[in-house]
């Protein structure tokens, strides 16, 4: 029998393993699961830059068995994006998705196949593989980044909780072959129930943004002690956030500081983001770490709490080396 051929591998298979050897499955479930791994299949394609298609075959018995084909102009990327999804699918956890992208970048270019396929075309063909290649290794670094890494967890995480609390299923089968009816693949994993549950992610937050020279104008202060958040303008966007400077709300409290229109503030701003369902960064709160200064319509006002600061900063006595020495 002719070897696969990896290049050719262009098919996922995902085969729904049911108990009581049944063949039908809820059909919610089913389509829900299959746009998730929709959205998962594109995500990683438009990290590499490439603009793919997908189509499905009809389901098989024996359990449920279902095909997706992936097709674009990039004949190179495309199997190594199957490689990708299916490996993400049905590897630990706890693997890191960067370290793993890269390792299936670098096993899928070195291979015989890749390598026959300068020899095979001519001079205007092979620079045009090696530009494909190039932007491979190039976009490979996309998958590094925390924010990549946490949406692919979450894509993934949609997908078993999907199927977590669905009683018939035992476990899943993903495959990589060059034709959905033939025995032989590339490789196979296999994901039992029991371990769906590993996969899902408690938060889906990344890293916040400081801001740390931000200028804030304050449309709806809170003036009394309460768990409402400020309102106020931000690079021209409406925006909530939480005063966390203690002093300076103190201030407002007791009435120290006062607002008027025009009233701005500089400050430290904390941008908080978190991955969405749909693999992209948004931003979760703002929050307003330390007040540096404030105006009212171009006028400087005087921040109370960092004058006092300021004033121990200038009455401190620093030590001095002659001060060591006399000791």
């Amino acid at each position: 029998m002719e070897d696969i051929k990896q290049l050719d591998a262009n098919i996922l298979e995902i085969h729904y393993w049911l108990a009581n050897d049944r063949h039908s499955m809820d059909a919610k479930v089913f389509y829900t699961c299959q746009q998730e791994l929709l959205g998962l299949i594109e995500y990683v394609a438009k990290q590499f830059g490439v603009t793919i298609n997908i189509e499905t075959f009809p389901l098989e018995e024996g359990g449920i068995k279902t095909w997706l084909k992936a097709n674009g102009l990039s004949s190179v990327a495309i199997p190594l994006i199957v490689t990708i999804v299916g490996n993400v699918l049905s590897s630990a956890p706890s693997e890191v998705i960067g370290v793993l992208v890269k390792h299936q970048v670098e096993e899928y270019l070195k291979s015989t196949e890749v390598k026959e396929l300068e020899s095979l075309r001519n001079e205007k063909e092979k620079l045009i593989l090696e530009a494909e290649i190039a932007e491979l290794k190039g976009k490979s670094t996309n998958f590094q980044t925390q924010h990549t890494d946490t949406a692919i967890r979450v894509k993934r995480s949609n997908y078993y909780q999907k199927l977590i609390n669905y009683k018939d299923l035992e476990k899943i089968s993903f495959a990589q072959k060059d034709h959905p009816l033939r025995n032989r693949n590339i490789w196979e994993g296999t994901v039992s129930k029991e371990d769906f549950s590993s996969y899902q992610i408690d938060s889906s937050d990344i890293d916040p943004v400081e801001h740390t020279e931000a200028i804030i104008e304050i449309v709806a202060p809170i003036l009394k002690r309460s768990k409402r958040k400020w309102r106020g303008i931000y690079k021209k966007k409406d925006i909530s956030f939480r005063m966390s400077d203690q002093e300076f709300q103190n201030d407002v409290y007791s009435q120290k500081i006062s607002f008027s229109n025009g009233s701005i503030i500089h400050c430290l701003l904390l941008e908080k983001q978190k991955i969405n369902r749909n693999g992209e960064v948004i931003t979760s709160e703002y929050e307003v770490v330390e007040v540096d200064n404030m105006s009212i319509n171009g006028i400087p006002q005087e921040v109370i709490h960092h004058r006092k600061s300021k004033e121990r900063q200038e009455d401190y006595i620093y030590p001095s080396l002659f001060d060591e020495m006399d000791t």
